[in-house]
């Protein structure tokens, strides 16, 4: 059984299976799991008090909590409120969490009791008051952490428990239905925004493309914060499958037992994943039998890496895939049957619903085979653009040049890529400071604006080096913070009340000066020969 072709919003996939396969399970966490008529019963629930609040068309509510039962029923509920749903990173620091909270102004928050301290401190700093914070497992414990207490309303399932049914959704296919924050240049986060259009999009060429089944059950291994967990979630939910969140560090570092114990029939991630599982020893021939389909984007996939996985598990499908969060999740899948290891692994051909367009930067014509040129996106998962950033929103999506006399709007990606003679699509690497660190995207701009504001730091250059496990991020100062003990430590934990821990630098390099190019402008290209011929230094040493 499919879904019918006039189901245009992301949520109603749950309601529509809690209907017709009411008993099978939507989401199954470690203490126990949710059919599809218990998921759309609950998330009704929860829904009905956000609209009972005030929540309606267009309203935002964020979701501080990681990937788990409540996270799928938040987000469901702001859904079919009618509303969008804005995820917030466990990991970050509550100054972070304030910036995005600040830029958002969700007029609900949704969190778990052990989270509750985390989200007090980060209300606290963005001095916002939403309508409500809800918690979704229940109370939190008196006092739990030291933090300083809610001071908006709080509900909990107590609150819900008998609420009726939730109004009619009024959204319609156009309407939002989440917002990512990404790394900003400037040091601060910009919220991407994606329509149910846009998802259902990727969504419809996902089931037909992978073949995704009721049977199917599909891993629930990134954050909710990465545009990869829709995927996970959402995917499984469009096909009637179940998705398994990865709930705890040590699942999410040591997925290998994970997959085994659930029968994950479908994983996704990172490829760093990959050599964490080769160097533990967890991606062995015949590891996990059940294991039908293995799709890795959000970093480059290494040929080494690629090879390694086709070796262990020769069942499994593998694909490469492409896609900013711009542009809802992947827009190029390349299926992996062999590998060279002297040549990167392509990033394949178009999703159906998109079109690639590779230009020339100085003509802005159609590249052609093998001529690198900057990757353009168009067509049905092409975002709406930054929320509240309508100059940055301009630069980026812009008319196609191709075509000047229809409204149509290309995502520059900032990626500069190739076609092949196949019209298989080669990814080439950045064309700016932009840097993909363990899946998620980085603009070291951002890095480089926190660096710059602590103190007894001058100059504050971050660039992407090549490290054990792929991208790395290397930070160089100059200035009198190299003067204090143990300068390196004093910085990254200062860092560390600023940024999440995948922004943070790997090691930090200092400088009487940074090198300076004819311009004045700190010349790039020799410090990273220098800071590369220092790791060197090191490498040899240890």
């Amino acid at each position: 059984m499919s879904l019918p072709s006039d189901l245009s919003l992301l949520h109603e996939s749950v309601w529509h299976w809690a209907e017709h396969t009411p008993e099978a399970p939507a989401v199954v966490g470690s203490s126990g799991a949710l059919s599809y008529s218990a998921l759309a019963l609950k998330a009704g629930r929860v829904a009905r008090m956000l609209q009972d609040l005030g929540f309606s068309r267009g309203a935002r509510a964020a979701l501080l909590m990681d990937g788990s039962v409540e996270c799928c029923v938040g987000m469901l509920a702001c859904l079919r409120a009618g509303g969008c749903y804005l995820p917030l990173g466990v990991g970050n620091p509550p100054a972070r969490l304030a910036a995005v909270i600040r830029d958002a102004e969700p007029e609900a928050v949704m969190t778990v009791s052990a989270l509750v301290p985390l989200l007090a401190q980060a209300l606290e700093l963005a001095g916002v008051c939403p309508k409500a914070v809800i918690v979704l497992d229940g109370p939190p414990e008196p006092g739990e952490g030291g933090a300083p207490a809610l001071t908006c309303r709080m509900l909990v399932p107590a609150d819900f428990i008998h609420a009726p049914a939730p109004r009619p959704c009024p959204s319609i296919g156009s309407d939002l239905a989440y917002i990512l924050y990404t790394s900003g240049s400037t040091g601060v986060p910009k919220g991407v925004m994606v329509r149910h259009d846009n998802a259902r999009a990727y969504l419809g060429w996902m089931a037909r493309h992978f073949g995704i089944s009721p049977a199917d059950r599909l891993s629930g291994h990134a954050s909710p914060t990465f545009d990869i967990s829709v995927h996970d979630i959402f995917g499984a939910f469009f096909s009637g499958a179940s998705v398994h969140p990865l709930e705890t560090p040590a699942q999410k570092a040591f997925p290998g037992p994970f997959i085994a114990a659930r029968g994950i029939t479908c994983w996704n991630s990172v490829p760093s994943v990959i050599a964490m599982m080769v160097r533990s020893r967890q991606l062995t021939p015949g590891a996990f039998p059940s294991l039908r389909l293995a799709v890795f984007a959000g970093e480059p996939l290494a040929p080494g890496l690629a090879k390694a996985w086709l070796d262990a598990l020769p069942h499994c499908e593998l694909y490469n895939n492409y896609g900013p969060t711009e542009t809802t999740i992947v827009v190029t899948a390349h299926k992996v049957v062999q590998v060279d290891l002297g040549k990167p692994v392509p990033i394949g051909r178009p999703t159906s619903p998109t079109e690639c367009l590779i230009l020339s930067p100085g003509s802005m014509l159609p590249a052609g085979p093998g001529l690198p040129g900057r990757l353009f996106v168009r067509g049905a998962q092409v975002s709406a653009g930054y929320w509240r950033r309508s100059e940055l929103t301009q630069k980026a999506f812009v008319s196609n040049p191709l075509q000047p006399d229809i409204n149509d709007i290309l995502y520059d990606t900032g990626d500069l890529a190739y076609r092949d003679e196949s019209g298989v699509i080669h990814y080439v690497g950045r064309a700016d400071n932009q840097v993909k660190v363990r899946g998620y995207r980085v603009e070291t701009g951002d890095v480089e604006a926190a660096l710059a504001s602590l103190p007894g730091v001058v100059e504050a250059a971050v660039l992407a080096v090549v490290g054990r496990d792929g991208a790395e991020l290397a930070a160089c100062v100059s200035g009198p913070a190299a003067g204090v003990p143990d300068p390196e430590d004093a910085l990254l934990r200062a860092l560390a009340e600023a940024l999440p821990a995948y922004m943070l630098p790997h090691q930090v390099y200092f400088f009487d000066e940074l090198p300076k190019n004819g311009n004045g402008k700190t010349d790039r290209k020799v410090l990273l020969g220098q800071v590369e011929a220092l790791m060197r230094e090191q490498a040899e040493q240890h």
